[in-house]
């Protein structure tokens, strides 16, 4: 388990904008991605932050996944972090009653205790070593790599011109033992020969 100090009163600057990627996330995925195709206050990664919300909101980890009700949720940074100080602004965080922790990794952390695993595009050439490394665990495996679903990630952000389009696997995101729900399922590109069975 990574273990962090709590968070800080967010300054106002920061709190109007983690308040915003918070709304998003509350919009849900279809108005979340709306407004991204509406307008373009948001950066590249601002958005992919707002996504990654969601996810947490429209994924269901099993309970093994979890030591008691009030553990954290946690998602780690693996690579190079291009969200810089985006993520900050949201660590400490309440969202599906749980804190969001946020955990940078660098390229050589301990991967083991994330729940959500966001892989940069710099680690494209070590992907099935860094997939392998945390076979069958819940963990939630998100990058905007190309072909990132293809080759085993979960959820693929991939950018068509100003917007982002979901790819997902749903192969691995069952062996690891996690649903996603059908406000997920029904918005993305679905690769893999089955999938799972998606709480409403």
């Amino acid at each position: 388990m990574h273990d962090a100090p709590r968070r800080k009163p967010l300054a106002k600057p920061a709190f109007l904008f983690a308040a915003m990627l918070l709304c998003l996330a509350l919009m849900g995925i279809e108005m979340a991605a709306r407004a991204q195709a509406k307008g373009k206050v948001l950066s590249e990664y601002q958005v992919q932050a707002a996504y990654i919300l969601n996810f947490i909101r429209f994924t269901t980890w099993p309970s093994s996944a979890f030591a008691d009700p009030q553990q954290d949720i946690v998602l780690g940074i693996y690579g190079e972090d291009n969200f810089g100080t985006i993520l900050d602004d949201l660590d400490g965080t309440f969202i599906n009653q749980r804190r969001l922790q946020i955990v940078r990794l660098g390229t050589g952390g301990d991967l083991h205790g994330c729940h959500l695993l966001y892989i940069s595009g710099s680690e494209h050439r070590r992907l099935q070593q860094i997939l392998r490394g945390i076979k069958k665990e819940p963990t939630l495996t998100i990058s905007d790599m190309d072909n990132f679903a293809a080759e085993g990630g979960m959820i693929q952000l991939k950018r068509v011109d100003d917007k982002y389009k979901l790819i997902l696997n749903t192969n691995s995101t069952k062996s690891a033992g996690l649903q996603l729900r059908a406000n997920l399922l029904k918005i993305a590109t679905l690769v893999g020969q089955a999938a799972p069975e998606s709480p409403r």
